[in-house]
């Protein structure tokens, strides 16, 4: 069984399905045997997280069991697409400091599905770098914007994580 924060999920290749009363459905029976846990000890959960199956959405990412890669849903693809074309959209060249930390954030979370479009990141820590002031203004050049289209064009044809293939980079 693996956590992340109030996330738990596992594996079983050949899972019982066990009716749980509360949420009035069938899930394995591991995972019924951790809710009951959870309300012996009087710990919340919702239905909504109980979810089971070869493919799952973890933490935002696709993770698929029987492909055995890690990728973005169409859906989040386009909704870091679309923030990335209103961060470059706006009126002025100047975006405050934290918008530049919640888009390096946003995409440095894709790079867990594509790694390899690590370098588009590189430009918007390098022009924030010892930036403090959350509301200071901060000018996007080219440099920047051809990164953020770059990565943009990317996104889609990127293939995603092989669990496989998947091994550390060389220097």
């Amino acid at each position: 069984l693996f956590h992340y924060i109030d996330d738990a999920n596992g594996y079983d290749d050949n899972p019982v399905l066990v009716y749980y009363e509360p949420y009035n459905d069938f899930y394995p029976e591991k995972q019924v045997q951790l809710l009951q846990l959870w309300d012996e000890l009087g710990i919340p959960h919702q239905k909504s997280k109980q979810v089971y199956g070869p493919v799952l959405d973890i933490v935002g990412l696709r993770v698929d069991a029987t492909s055995m890669t890690i990728t973005m849903s169409a859906e989040r693809r386009e909704e870091l697409k679309k923030g990335i074309k209103t961060f470059l959209a706006a009126n002025s060249r100047r975006r405050p400091l934290v918008e530049w930390q919640r888009m390096a954030g946003w995409m440095q979370w894709a790079l867990n599905a594509y790694p390899l479009l690590r370098p588009a990141v590189t430009p918007l820590y390098h022009k924030t770098a010892g930036k403090t002031y959350r509301k200071a203004p901060v000018i996007i050049n080219r440099e920047v914007r051809h990164a953020l289209q770059w990565f943009m064009e990317r996104l889609d044809l990127a293939e995603g994580v092989s669990i496989l293939d998947a091994e550390e980079w060389l220097p």
